[in-house]
């Protein structure tokens, strides 16, 4: 029996920031940019130009692919970014259960506030998380090809 290999964020991070092999390292971040991008509701491909933008670095040319600082960097903001939404997320479901709880009793008790914004990121996370499969790194490199060769015809 194989064991199966540990997906998402917390690992991806963990494994960049304690890895010294740049190309581990560089796959490791593709995993990472795959799980923030489904947590945040952003297209794979809008959170790697972002990220190619702010630290000076292209996917398309091997002779600008970021060094293991830098790729430890753009991991840091992603994880900065990731925790200050599951912050916002978790307060948001904390205040919505207490709401919830007043309800039950019958105790006039304070509405949690709309959470406009958080209930339609929501929405996009799982609007996007629906047209996107799981696929890694090597399936992001397929479908990429893919799309190229339907642009060429």
């Amino acid at each position: 029996m194989t064991q199966e290999r540990p997906i998402g964020f917390p690992y991806a991070y963990r494994k960049i920031m304690s890895w010294g092999s740049p190309s581990h390292v560089w796959i490791e971040l593709h995993r990472l940019v795959e799980a923030y991008a489904r947590t945040a509701g952003i297209p794979f491909s809008e959170v790697f130009a972002e990220l190619e933008e702010r630290f000076a670095f292209a996917r398309e040319e091997r002779g600008r692919w970021p060094d293991v600082e830098t790729m430890r960097a753009a991991a840091t903001l992603l994880g900065e970014r990731r925790s200050a939404l599951l912050r916002r997320r978790r307060a948001w479901i904390a205040a919505r259960r207490q709401a919830k709880a007043h309800r039950r009793s019958g105790l006039p008790g304070a509405v949690a506030p709309a959470a406009h914004e958080l209930l339609l990121h929501e929405a996009r996370c799982r609007a996007h998380s629906a047209t996107i499969p799981r696929v890694g790194y090597w399936g992001w490199r397929a479908r990429r090809q893919r799309q190229r060769e339907g642009d060429r015809s």
